[in-house]
């Protein structure tokens, strides 16, 4: 790498013959006050992060699945929907005791917690499982998911794992050609008893 400094030793010049800055060999030379007409123009870079910063996108942990459960209806005020909430983790309660008396889970149990959104004030229930190597646990909480969702007409299901919606990967074949986890989000599919819904 070559390094050159120069400057106009002529007093009042200094403008015109900005200092060079090293730069490796091959690459375009750059100046001390291109860099700074540079930075100047890149004020605009940055306006999505003084507009508010959500964060990264968050990634689930390695053999771990999410689920999250809304109620939708637009009879029920806020306070409605919380109640109905409960009744779904009560429901919960009951089924796993039901169903899953002796059973012991890899590393966690599928359990929902009742969360509210800060945003938007959505009231829905959330739960992640480490299911660890057994993907029998993963499939498992795909049931509960399922027989909860039979009680509660209401009730739509959002859930992933490591490789995204594998629920769409797994139904591939019977899914419409259109749908794809490209443009997925925010579809449904009457067509299916299943509906799918990012």
């Amino acid at each position: 790498m070559s390094t050159t400094f120069s400057a106009d030793p002529r007093p009042g010049n200094s403008s015109h013959n900005p200092i060079l800055l090293p730069t490796p060999r091959g690459r375009e030379r750059r100046t001390m006050s291109s860099d700074m007409t540079a930075m100047d123009g890149s004020k605009g870079d940055f306006k999505w992060f003084a507009e508010g910063f959500d964060g990264f996108p968050k990634s689930l942990p390695e053999d771990c699945v999410e689920y999250t459960l809304y109620i939708i209806d637009s009879k029920l005020n806020d306070f409605d929907v919380r109640e109905k909430l409960r009744e779904v983790q009560s429901e919960t309660s009951t089924l796993t005791k039901q169903l899953l008396q002796n059973f012991i889970w890899q590393r966690e149990p599928f359990a929902l917690e009742l969360v509210r959104e800060n945003g938007k004030g959505q009231n829905f229930l959330r739960g992640r499982t480490n299911y660890g190597d057994s993907v029998e646990d993963e499939w498992l909480i795909v049931y509960l998911l399922r027989e909860l969702s039979k009680s509660f007409p209401q009730l739509w299901i959002r859930i992933v794992d490591t490789d995204g919606q594998f629920l769409l990967i797994e139904a591939a074949n019977a899914l419409p050609r259109w749908l794809n986890p490209e443009v997925a989000d925010f579809r449904v599919s009457d067509a299916l008893q299943l509906k799918v819904v990012n």
